[in-house]
């Protein structure tokens, strides 16, 4: 794992071509990245059987220096990071073998349920989910069910495992974004090429629930060679 950063004037490391080493590591996938604040950043890749790394930029140095924290599970793909507030961090995933969303937190102490354990939250999954929250109380996910259609999860704990059908056939992972108090915008690629658009206004699913808005184009789903 390599990085680069951007100081408001400048990239560094400052000469071309040039990337600091974050340690040693073999990943595949993509990484995931999350940032609580400012001068802090969490990072996720998945490393051997498929396991989640972790490494922390907290100010001005790398935690752990020289290696990784292993936070366990056995994934598909890549992780989702999100931050809903300064001290908390949200992970999602597609579990392995079951293809169902797996979880864990970050409360500001300690990793729950623990360092290396992580807890379902049902579904079986054709894609990477996305999530967005516009406060920590309000995480939202979304993924591609067995169907391909668009499903919703937003209540963890008691209420888990109560996916919401929001309809649509599509052929890539979703992405979702918060840019409000009660609004989120969720986008996806339908069978046709097209990119498709629903929105959370706080009380209803627009255009409605299982219906979406196109927004034209013609594309082609992300690719790793």
């Amino acid at each position: 794992m390599w990085h680069k950063w951007w100081d408001s004037s400048s990239w560094h490391p400052t000469f071309s071509g040039a990337w600091e080493s974050l340690g040693p590591g073999t990943f595949h996938g993509s990484p995931a990245v999350a940032a609580r604040g400012p001068n802090h950043l969490d990072l996720f890749g998945v490393i051997g059987i498929n396991e989640v790394y972790h490494k922390a930029l907290n100010g001005s140095s790398w935690q752990p220096p020289a290696n990784w924290d292993a936070l366990g599970g056995t994934i598909i793909g890549s992780p989702t990071a999100l931050a809903p507030s300064a001290n908390g961090l949200a992970l999602f995933a597609v579990g392995s073998p079951n293809k169902d969303l797996i979880t864990k937190g970050w409360n500001g102490q300690t990793w729950q349920p623990s360092m290396t354990d992580w807890t379902s939250l049902g579904g079986v999954l054709n894609s990477q989910p996305a999530a967005a929250s516009w406060s920590p109380l309000d995480v939202h996910v979304v993924a591609l069910g067995s169907d391909n259609q668009m499903y919703h999860l937003s209540e963890f704990g008691a209420a888990a495992n109560q996916w919401q059908a929001l309809g649509g056939v599509f052929k890539s992972a979703p992405a979702i974004v918060s840019w409000g108090r009660d609004r989120l915008d969720v986008f996806g690629l339908g069978t046709d090429d097209q990119m498709y658009h629903k929105f959370w206004n706080g009380r209803a699913w627009g255009p409605s629930q299982t219906d979406w808005e196109s927004l034209g184009g013609v594309f082609d789903r992300p690719r790793v060679d």
